[in-house]
């Protein structure tokens, strides 16, 4: 029989929460920044294939916030993660406080 042992470092994943929050500000900073400069080639690239690069640039960008939504979603899985895990090792340990305080009462060891 296997005997699997799983922990979770709160402090880690705190530290990857913290890095993915800002991986996930980086990231929309440089899709702002695409954003930007796409749409400053209006001053000097004014034609039709401009026009059409602009206008694949724009649907493709709609894709931009998705990308930010699911990173951020990434930090809420953990952070649900590391509540679960704080929730359940409180109440396993809870149980052995009353077993302990049961087994000490009832004079059986």
């Amino acid at each position: 029989m296997s005997n699997n042992i799983i922990a979770v470092n709160e402090a880690e994943i705190n530290h990857l929460m913290t890095d993915i929050m800002d991986y996930s500000s980086r990231v929309r900073q440089i899709f702002d920044k695409i954003d930007d400069l796409v749409n400053e080639s209006k001053s000097y690239y004014d034609s039709e294939s401009a026009t059409i690069i602009r206008n694949k640039f724009n649907l493709l960008k709609e894709n931009f916030s998705i990308t930010v939504n699911n990173l951020m979603s990434y930090n809420s899985d953990l952070a649900r993660l590391k509540n679960a895990y704080v929730n359940n090792v409180s109440t396993i340990s809870e149980q052995i406080k009353r077993k302990a305080t049961t087994i000490r009462d009832s004079n059986t060891w």
